[in-house]
């Protein structure tokens, strides 16, 4: 297996693709990355910034580059000894006409190869979707467009399609005959020559054969030439282009009259308003976006079909390994991984799996881990201090007028995103389940509204994203945490009772076989489907309600609201962290271990200023009035009240104070990402406007308020916080630090995110996709390595006076990268054990040891930097640090080398912190030698 020592994050789209990537790929391997890890590359939708709206997974994006392109990138990181671990997504496409499996569906319906392919409940017993796919895609109703014109029929390549705006799907093709020759005589006689009109109606004709050809492979053929028969008619004939057109012009201009609706309402798919699929609806999405439909992987011909350019790119040996995008939302994910590891041998995978605070990983997933958003949870807890959360809870709820802890918020957040953008597959999993626990059961199920009820108190205590009852993969361990559900859930609501003691019963039944082979086909039985389908809502409705709301209402202290964590606990213990780090070493070496991604709230340089937050309670109360009541002047009332509300400004006031430019030239752009920043967090929390019912007035006078405070001249609001942000961004400086050398030395693969070798100030997506200035990196990288190589301690005297140029993070990334690719075995597969500390200053001291033959090596970093520095402006040597030493133990070498300066260090028992990091607040050292 091609295991990476260090995985650096890249995002392709149309203006940095194969070229641009294998243009960083020097400096890249300089700095010591080994494996690229790249954003999807499949085709996507047209313009895609993020290539997660997959097209067609067995093509290359051509937005990215032809295959020449591709072709030099992989020549390239075969030059320099790199791997490329490739994002793969199975659990979704995009749901359009350009989407040629679900096209073929669209037109062809259950005659379609791939009418199985999606996760579509086709026996919906809405009448309008029975045997039809919504499609929520309309501005307002069906008829409204009609009225509008909005709606048209249109003639392409690929054949008759219906057109709202971008948005094309195609017409069946029982329906070509009505369009063109309705009445079973062309409908251009009037003008056209009797040859032109019989050529169109057997060009028409063929088409109508060709879809009733029984063999899949012959009536794609035989579809294919007719309709390119077709197409060349059209362009080829003037008079019958012209009439065509006038044909297909009178169904958009008099849509009643000709038909329009009616037609639609014939077709294999349901063009609805966009708000219906809240209430309605009989496809799974991506979450809630109506845009993206599911794959049903736990078909092999659908994995077969979907992973053919996957399997082909790692036989060629292009990719060494894949991260497995949302693997929640998949019905069985052991299953699937299981199958990818046979498909794709012994490759490097991880997954993106979302653990809850004291979740593990299934041990029997054929993964190497996560994609590391747990240890950046941990990372959070290790720096927050915890000693004045009761004073910042207190401060919090007499801003807020709150008293609701993370918790309260979360339930209630469930609820609502459950009921407003889940409601139809609320309706449809309740169907599933009343059909599932009738089977082989002399009672009744529970009537139905007492069923919905009992699931959504379930969906909402859930602790964790999902279970995998469905798919045995942990049922013992998720059995008791659907019991501890259904008890707490009892608890709630007594008056249910009977209702969660049947469930319990029903979910500890034992399972029928797994499931009837019939061909290709796999005939999931109806209790596993749905225990699946409880399961793939838990997950998307876990991450809408927790991670897309909750997050944004509940801001104590928002650096600790990220993906995996848990706002509720204000910091955590060393003893935590090293348990951590050593079950990590034990049960997964080698998991990614992420600080900042595409998906965090905000970078990991922004959550080590806010946390100073935490050390400064008074001091941040003090500036927080100050600064409140500075802009009371710019604050306005609408409906719902003041603007900005309380909630809305403690959380700006955090955000100005961790990212705010101290040159003022820079404002302009700054204001323009933090009001996109500002109003995304407003539509997220979902309390005075949201994405679903913008509040228009609102969100201006949000933005309004924002504008007045952040202008650069005469402004003694920006004279005020300045010298707070000041501060917290110096005190920030070195938590940025010591979680940065944590995450490279630590246990696991340090993943990097595009530009965050540099500090960071990006904020939740799209800010966190900003063009990166590689050219001002690889000059930097340069201009380190050649001073490291004259005089190591000169250089980082020279980076500290001038650290917030960022120059000091890249020097200790580059460091400590160039140490994991030097002494692979030990950072791969050495010990984990943790160091003690004594002195005055012990609490501040964080470190520990990766114990290999004949290498070890110390990490050792400072937290707490406010507390701990006090008037001294670096936690550098004696002053600070006085007699403070971490422990050695008794095996452990007793020569030393400070990589970070250079400095050999002597130490029989002690590593005294006033010498050790008298240069830099950071160090790695090696142990030169055995013991």
């Amino acid at each position: 297996m091609n295991l990476p020592t260090a995985t650096y994050r890249i995002q392709l789209h149309a203006g940095f693709g194969f070229r641009a990537s294998a243009d960083v790929l020097d400096y890249l391997q300089a700095l010591g990355i080994s494996h690229l890890y790249a954003s999807p590359v499949f085709k996507a939708r047209k313009g895609s910034a993020h290539g997660y709206d997959i097209e067609d997974p067995n093509q290359l994006n051509p937005e990215l580059g032809d295959s020449a392109d591709r072709d030099h990138l992989f020549e390239r990181l075969k030059a320099l000894g790199m791997g490329w671990i490739q994002d793969i997504v199975p659990n979704h496409m995009v749901y359009s006409g350009a989407n040629p499996l679900l096209s073929d569906v669209l037109e062809n319906g259950s005659r379609s190869p791939f009418y199985e392919f999606f996760d579509i409940q086709w026996d919906h017993p809405a009448p309008e979707l029975h045997g039809a796919v919504s499609a929520p895609f309309l501005g307002q109703s069906l008829e409204a467009c009609l009225e509008k014109g909005e709606i048209e029929l249109v003639l392409t390549a690929d054949g008759l399609q219906v057109g709202y705006y971008d948005q094309r799907f195609p017409l069946s093709l029982d329906a070509y005959p009505l369009v063109l020759c309705p009445g079973g005589s062309c409908a251009l006689a009037d003008i056209a020559v009797a040859a032109d009109e019989e050529e169109l109606r057997r060009k028409v004709e063929r088409i109508v054969q060709s879809a009733r050809l029984y063999d899949a492979q012959t009536r794609r053929l035989a579809l294919t030439g007719a309709k390119r028969d077709l197409w060349d008619l059209y362009n080829g004939h003037a008079r019958i282009k012209t009439m065509v057109e006038a044909r297909l012009r009178r169904f958009r201009e008099t849509p009643f009259e000709v038909g329009l609706d009616d037609l639609l309402g014939h077709q294999n798919f349901r063009l609805r308003h966009w708000t219906t699929a809240g209430r309605q609806i009989n496809y799974r999405r991506f979450f809630d976006i109506n845009e993206l439909i599911t794959l049903r992987q736990e078909l092999p011909v659908v994995f077969d079909f979907t992973h053919q350019l996957i399997k082909q790119l790692v036989r060629e040996g292009l990719i060494s390994g894949l991260r497995v995008d949302h693997i929640d939302g998949l019905a069985d994910p052991a299953g699937y991984l299981d199958r990818l590891r046979r498909n794709c041998g012994d490759i490097y995978i991880v997954a993106e799996k979302i653990l809850g605070p004291d979740e593990p990983l299934a041990e029997n997933w054929a993964v190497q881990g996560t994609t590391g958003y747990e240890f950046g949870a941990h990372m959070n807890a290790l720096l927050c201090c915890p000693d004045h959360a009761a004073e910042l809870t207190r401060l919090y709820a007499r801003i807020t007028a709150s008293g609701d802890d993370f918790a309260r918020i979360s339930r209630r957040c469930k609820r609502k995103v459950l009921f407003d953008q889940f409601g139809g597959d609320l309706h449809n999993l309740v169907l599933k389940w009343e059909a599932a626990m009738q089977i082989g059961s002399e009672q009744l199920p529970p009537p139905r509204e007492e069923l919905q009820a009992a699931l959504v108190e379930m969906l909402i205590g859930l602790p964790v994203y999902r279970t995998y009852l469905a798919s045995s993969e942990r049922a013992g361990d998720d059995r008791a945490v659907i019991q501890r559900v259904l008890a707490q859930a009892e608890a709630l609501r007594p008056e249910w009772a009977p209702t969660f003691a049947a469930i319990g019963s029903w979910i500890n039944e034992p399972s029928e076989p797994q499931a009837s082979l019939t061909g290709k086909w796999i005939t999931i039985n109806k209790r596993q489907s749905a225990l699946a389908a409880f399961e793939q809502l838990a997950a998307p409705l876990t991450a809408k309600g927790i991670e897309d709301t909750a997050l944004y209402r509940y801001n104590r202290l928002a650096a600790l609201n990220e993906v995996g964590a848990d706002p509720e606990r204000f910091g955590g213990s060393r003893r935590s962290f090293h348990r951590f780090a050593a079950l990590r070493q034990e049960k997964w070496p080698h998991s990614l271990n992420a600080l900042s991604t595409h998906d965090t709230k905000r970078s990991a340089d922004v959550r080590a200023r806010m946390l100073v937050i935490a050390e400064l309670p008074r001091e941040w109360a003090d500036q927080f009035e100050q600064w409140r009541k500075c802009n009371a002047a710019h604050m306005v009332s609408s409906d719902g009240g003041a603007v900005p509300d309380p909630e809305m400004e403690y959380l700006l006031y955090q955000t100005l104070a961790a990212t705010l430019p101290p040159d003022h030239s820079h404002l302009p752009e700054y204001g323009r990402r933090i009001a996109s920043f500002l109003l995304k967090s407003a539509r997220e929390a979902k309390q005075r406007t949201s994405w679903i019912a913008p509040d228009r007035e609102y969100e201006q006078a949000l933005l309004g308020f924002l504008e007045k405070i952040l202008r650069p001249a005469d402004n003694p609001f920006l004279d005020l916080i300045q010298p707070f942000a000041a501060r917290i961004a110096h005190m920030g400086l070195f938590n940025a630090l010591s979680q940065n050398l944590i995450h490279l030395t630590a246990p696991g693969i340090p993943d990097i995110y595009q530009g965050t070798e540099l500090f960071d100030d990006s904020l939740v997506d799209p800010d966190n996709r900003r063009p990166v200035d590689f050219a001002r990196r690889r000059r930097f990288l340069s201009e380190i390595e050649k001073g490291f190589r004259i005089a190591p301690l000169t250089l980082v005297q020279q980076l500290m006076a001038q650290r917030f140029d960022g120059r000091i993070k890249l020097f200790t990334t580059w460091i400590a990268l160039q140490a994991r690719r030097r002494y692979v075995a030990l950072f791969r597969n050495g010990g984990y054990l943790p160091l003690s500390a004594s002195g005055p200053k012990e609490r501040h001291a964080m470190a520990f040891a990766r114990v290999g033959q004949p290498h070890w090596s110390v990490t050792i970093v400072p937290r707490f930097p406010a507390s701990l520095i006090g008037k001294a402006q670096e936690p550098l040597g004696p002053a600070v640090w006085a007699d403070t030493a971490v422990i050695l133990p008794q095996p452990a070498p007793k020569q030393w080398r400070n990589l970070m300066t250079g400095e050999p260090v002597q130490a029989v028992e002690r590593l005294p912190l006033g010498q050790i990091l008298k240069h830099l607040p950071v160090a790695l050292l090696i142990g030169e030698g055995r013991p």
